[in-house]
């Protein structure tokens, strides 16, 4: 059960008590795509679900909410006729279908990142309803660490230089 709170907050009761941040929980309020994306009638009638299924994310995953791309399914979901609640629109098969089937238009990066998103999406929401916690997520940084310093290297360049030379000189037949 989604609600809000007196200060504007997302309070929940999924497997976990839920209370999102005020600044969270006003993204997702605010939210409306653009009318390219999904027509002003159309998010009216979706908008609720959308809303929910952000809360469960964000739950999950943080405040990077993937708020157009949940658009763009649920307006799909409705198009193709599929039962609007969050366990069916959160079906793997369905976001598989939807990526294969309902966003040929997209770039291919746009369409993996939103597979990605969706995805996650609906791993919260089917470990919510077994009662589990989202896996711990690894991130390695984005520019790694040389393994050495220019110090390091120079030392290891004028290393390999002398050993040339001496192995040179060892191996010389007089």
């Amino acid at each position: 059960m989604i609600d809000t709170d007196g200060d504007g907050r997302f309070t929940g009761h999924l497997s976990w008590a839920l209370r999102l941040e005020a600044d969270v929980s006003q993204r997702i309020l605010s939210y409306h795509p653009t009318a390219a994306t999904v027509s002003p009638e159309r998010w009216e009638r979706i908008a609720p679900l959308v809303r929910s299924l952000a809360v469960v994310t964000a739950a999950a995953y943080g405040s990077g909410l993937a708020m157009t791309p949940l658009a763009r399914l649920a307006a799909w979901c409705e198009e193709q006729a599929i039962p609007l609640e969050p366990m069916t629109v959160l079906h793997p098969d369905t976001v598989t279908r939807f990526i294969l089937v309902g966003c040929t238009g997209m770039k291919s990066n746009s369409r993996r990142t939103a597979a990605c998103q969706l995805h996650r999406a609906s791993e919260a929401l089917f470990l919510d309803r077994l009662g589990q916690q989202p896996p711990v997520r690894l991130r390695a940084k984005a520019a790694p660490t040389p393994p050495y310093s220019p110090e390091d290297i120079a030392a290891w360049v004028l290393w390999s230089q002398r050993a040339v030379r001496e192995y040179l000189t060892d191996s010389a037949v007089t």
